[in-house]
């Protein structure tokens, strides 16, 4: 019996996944933008030296959120590259194999005709 490997994906679950990967996203920044309100709004009733270094350090970190979401959102759309190269192969291959196929066949046909 003669081994087959046979490679596919599954479409659907790719783009749910994909969708699902955007939402999280959203979701993570409405965390993140809820937790910038609450550091903003220690400024109201924690004032002193390690309050100051607090938010400080948190500003720093917090620079760093758009890159988060920006590489989750990439992530989704690398998924979706995965698939249209699928299909941009999948028609490379079918074009080949037409192209095969027409070879032979005109191959046979010279062999008869002689």
């Amino acid at each position: 019996m003669q081994k087959v490997d046979v490679f596919g994906i599954n479409e659907t679950k790719l783009d749910d996944l994909s969708l699902e990967i955007i939402e999280r996203a959203e979701r993570i920044v409405g965390y993140l933008n809820e937790i910038d309100s609450l550091v903003l709004d220690t400024e109201t009733y924690f004032d002193c030296e390690s309050a100051r270094e607090f938010r400080k350090k948190y500003r720093n970190i917090s620079n760093y959120f758009s890159i988060v979401k920006s590489n989750i959102i990439q992530y989704s759309a690398d998924l979706q590259a995965v698939k249209n190269r699928m299909h941009f192969n999948e028609g490379k291959v079918q074009d080949q194999f037409d192209e095969a196929k027409k070879q032979i066949e005109s191959q046979n046909i010279e062999r008869y005709e002689n």
